[in-house]
């Protein structure tokens, strides 16, 4: 499942409940699936109807506790069949949403509608390598070991607030994700999630306005390939006209920089180094660890 709303919510539900989660890769076959679902002893799995024949292929015989599949886009007969024959229980997720609802209103006393928060040295969430080489293998992950990684950006002086709006679209079975994801909620800034494909990713940028982005080096390098071609352009532009600016600050591990700045409106990106420096790789594939703050000004 792509990153939304419902994998977060899906999440943090089971934190209230002191369950731990294990995220799967979208990318994930059946075999890779089946290995983990036996491995945790997994009971429910919260996805696509996209993903169900994948988890029907998984379910077997060593896989006795994976009983419940939970769909965010709705049961279809057709799908109700699969799971059936799967002896799989499919239900949506509204229809879970709307019995909790229901508790919660009638039976606020009740053991269903009682939280149970995790302690510090719980487990949080399996992180699972994806399995390209290999049986994946889960490292362990507990509340504190999440709690700690983000005090770790915090220190860094790289502090989310109120204001700040944060684009998800790295994988969210990978910590990283997560890990910024639960410093912004918990600064009571805003997370947009990117619409799954990676083609729309610069539209997606410039729909949401993000003001924290942080990326992984062949995201800089496809906004390199992406505004090279037009380097002249650019710079006829810079002179010639009075554009807003979309800001990439950007710390980097090379001096190799153009300095200036070019025009919104022709797709082009402006780079800012962390210095305040104006920068833009001009003769190098980019090699940055950090984006902070994208912003249309």
């Amino acid at each position: 499942m792509k990153n939304c709303t419902e994998w977060i919510l899906g999440e943090h539900a089971a934190y209230a409940l002191g369950a731990t989660t294990v995220p799967f890769y979208d990318t994930l076959g059946p075999d890779t699936v089946h290995f983990i679902l036996a491995q945790t002893h997994l009971r429910s799995v919260l996805c696509t109807r996209a993903q169900l024949s994948a988890l029907v292929k998984a379910k077997g015989e060593d896989t006795p506790h994976f009983h419940n599949v939970i769909v965010i886009d709705g049961v279809t007969p057709e799908a109700a069949h699969l799971a059936q024959e799967a002896h799989l229980n499919l239900i949506s997720l509204a229809k879970v949403e709307a019995v909790g609802a229901h508790v919660l209103s009638t039976q606020p006393d009740s053991q269903d509608a009682k939280q149970s928060p995790p302690q510090g040295a719980d487990i949080a969430t399996f992180c699972y390598t994806s399995g390209t080489t290999g049986n994946p293998k889960g490292a362990l992950i507990s509340h504190k070991n999440l709690v700690t990684a983000m005090a770790g950006v915090t220190s860094t002086g790289i502090k989310a607030m109120l204001t700040d709006r944060h684009l998800s679209y790295l994988p969210l079975p990978h910590i990283f994700e997560r890990v910024v994801i639960n410093q912004m909620f918990t600064n009571g800034a805003s997370v947009a999630f990117y619409r799954g494909d990676p083609s729309f990713l610069i539209e997606d940028m410039v729909a949401c306005r993000p003001t924290l982005l942080p990326v992984a080096p062949r995201v800089l390098n496809k906004i390199y390939d992406k505004v090279d071609p037009s380097y002249h352009m650019i710079q006829t532009l810079l002179y010639e006209n009075s554009y807003k600016f979309f800001y990439f600050p950007i710390f980097s591990s090379t001096d190799h920089c153009w300095h200036g700045r070019c025009g919104r409106p022709q797709a082009q990106t402006f780079l800012r180094g962390s210095e305040g420096q104006n920068c833009w790789l001009g003769t190098r594939r980019i090699e940055a660890r950090t984006v902070r703050s994208v912003a249309l000004q």
